[in-house]
């Protein structure tokens, strides 16, 4: 999904696609993931945060629920994928330039 060959390796964020992955691997920190996420974005009105904290907070549930530990391997590097591809969200987010869940673009 990150680097489709067929559109030059230009794709989404993998945001979407991580986060069905998460929710087979193991549901019950799924679900904590997704309340992070609905509840930074909500609150922040970014949606970039609340997708970067959300891909992160699955890794410590993982820990917290003892799943199996390929899996909170997987879960990190998923995590570092994530940032990566978010990498000009963060900048933007550092600089507050970041647009903000409803605004229009300028």
């Amino acid at each position: 999904h990150c680097f489709p060959v067929y559109i030059k390796f230009k794709g989404g964020k993998g945001i979407a696609t991580t986060f069905g992955a998460y929710s087979i691997l193991a549901f019950k920190p799924f679900l904590l993931c997704l309340a992070v996420f609905l509840i930074v974005s909500k609150t922040s009105r970014y949606v970039s945060l609340g997708s970067l904290l959300a891909a992160l907070s699955y890794p410590i549930f993982i820990f917290l629920f003892n799943v199996e530990a390929e899996i909170a391997y997987l879960s990190f590097a998923l995590f570092f994928l994530i940032m990566l591809m978010h990498r000009d969200n963060i900048e933007r987010l550092v600089q507050g330039n970041e647009r903000k869940l409803g605004e229009k673009i300028k």
